[in-house]
This record gives structure tokens, C-alpha cells and sequence, in this order.
């Protein structure tokens, strides 16, 4: 799991990469984005062991290849396994952790691929987000 973690950090650094040398950082971005890819499941998820099917993986792992438009067809299966694992009152499997980056994702998907269906799912998850805060202003 650790060069799955260590190439989705390098992603999310990949534009502070720009200013020394863009053919590199490009290149370098395009080898992590070939590896997220492959780590791809079946059924659209990414993760491994114990973080098979994880949806704060699976967000992380979506939001990074939104930034190759020629992996819109994964984007996709990534979206579709997330809107598979929210529950009717809109929460994504796992923890409140997952359940913000999958909203985040959602968000971010929705706003390049606006569709009835997944702005429903999407208010339902930020609905839930509003209702879970507490008095004192956290989730916890």
C-alpha cells in the first residue's frame, strides 16, 4: 500500500512540480496516473488489503485521475462504486472521513458532469454532512 499512498501524494504535490521542469513533472504525473489506473478493481473501486474498496481511497484515487481526460471512463466506474455504496440516508461506507472525500470527489465529478442522478446522491451526502455537526460546531 505505501507507493499506492506515496504516487497519490506526489499527485496532489504534482503542480508545486510545474516551475522546475514541465516535461519531467508531466511525465512523472502521466507514470502515477498509468499506476493509479491499473489498481483499479473490477467493480470500480481502488484499494488494497484491508483498504480493499475503500471509499476515501477510491475518492483520492478519482479526484487525481479527474487530471487525465482520457480516464474518464475510470472516473466513471469510481462514481458509479460510490453511488453503490451510499446508504438512504445519503452516507458513504466507512467512516466520516470517507464519507467527506467521497463528497468532495462527488462535487468535484458533478461540477464536470453535471447528471440528476449524482446531484441527488451529492445533496443527500452534504445534507448529512450539515446534520451531523455538532452544538459546538466539529462532527465529533
Amino acid at each position: 500500500m505505501k507507493p499506492f499512498f506515496f504516487v497519490a501524494l506526489v499527485l496532489a504535490l504534482s503542480p508545486l512540480a510545474r516551475g522546475a521542469d514541465q516535461d519531467k513533472a508531466a511525465a512523472a504525473l502521466s507514470r502515477g496516473l498509468a499506476f493509479l489506473a491499473a489498481q483499479q478493481q473490477e467493480d470500480g473501486s481502488f484499494g488494497a488489503d484491508r483498504f480493499r474498496g475503500s471509499v476515501g481511497v477510491t475518492s483520492l484515487a478519482g479526484m487525481a485521475l479527474m487530471a487525465d481526460e482520457a480516464q474518464a471512463g475510470r472516473v466513471k466506474q469510481a462514481v458509479n462504486y460510490l453511488l453503490s455504496v451510499q446508504n438512504e440516508q445519503g452516507l458513504f461506507k466507512g467512516s466520516m472521513y470517507d464519507h467527506g472525500y467521497a463528497t468532495l470527489f462527488l462535487a468535484r465529478y458533478w461540477q464536470a458532469n453535471p447528471q440528476p442522478d449524482t446531484r441527488e446522491k451529492l445533496e443527500k451526502a452534504v445534507e448529512l454532512i450539515v446534520r451531523s455537526q455538532n452544538a459546538a460546531g466539529g462532527w465529533r
